[in-house]
């Protein structure tokens, strides 16, 4: 049977990002699954500054993370990814290939180069186990008006939630030290590369949460 995954951004003051604008743009993203026993899970990451374009990539960047965790475990799907914006799909389905010939840049730069990197490198695994879909937003679609709803939620009131099941490791995050956080970064890049498959996707996940405390605590 089908696992279906909807996934959404949401960028309360949203705007165009100029260097040195302090403006905080207070986002999130989502994911909502109707997993196979027709169950229904949430995760949603708040930032406090971030861009819509940015949170709609990172909304397909979740579910292919979710997509690879649950791959590494044997299911092998399918997965029916779907997300109301056309960048975040038509980058999935139809631009990222030509990014990544050109080392993922593009005359006047690539936008969310970083997270683009990573979605293919998760799509080089498992794209034969899962489908990106558009569908129109705020059109009536269960899984993706629940993923909207739970992308603003989450973007307004900073708190994010999570009850999809996955290593335990990765359910909750110690309490980190944010003027380290770059450090920790520049470690991890060095580190991550030699990892197994299902410890990198652990630890990206539990990074995930990492960067979100990070900003809330900013």
């Amino acid at each position: 049977m089908t696992t279906f995954i909807a996934c959404d951004g949401s960028c309360i003051q949203e705007g165009t990002y100029r260097m040195g604008d302090d403006t905080d743009r207070p986002s999130a993203a989502a994911i909502v699954i109707k997993d196979k026993d027709g169950d229904i899970l949430t995760r949603s990451i708040p930032f406090k500054n971030s861009t819509i374009g940015k949170m709609e990539v990172f909304g397909i960047l979740m579910a292919l993370r979710y997509v690879a965790y649950q791959v590494s475990r044997g299911d092998t799907g399918p997965f029916h990814i779907s997300c109301d914006s056309q960048y975040a799909v038509n980058g999935y389905n139809q631009w990222l290939a030509g990014w990544a010939a050109k080392g993922y840049h593009k005359k006047g730069g690539l936008a969310n180069a970083d997270l683009w990197r990573e979605i293919d490198e998760i799509k080089s695994q498992v794209s034969s186990y899962v489908q990106v879909v558009w569908v129109k937003g705020h059109a009536g679609d269960e899984l993706n008006e629940l993923a909207d709803q739970a992308a603003n939620t989450a973007a307004r009131t900073q708190k994010g939630v999570d009850t999809i099941e996955l290593d335990p490791s990765v359910e909750s995050a110690p309490e980190y030290d944010p003027a380290k956080f770059d450090d920790f970064i520049d470690w991890l890049r060095d580190f991550e590369g030699g990892l197994p498959e299902k410890a990198k996707i652990d630890l990206m996940n539990k990074l995930d949460l990492f960067r979100a405390k990070i900003e809330k605590d900013r």
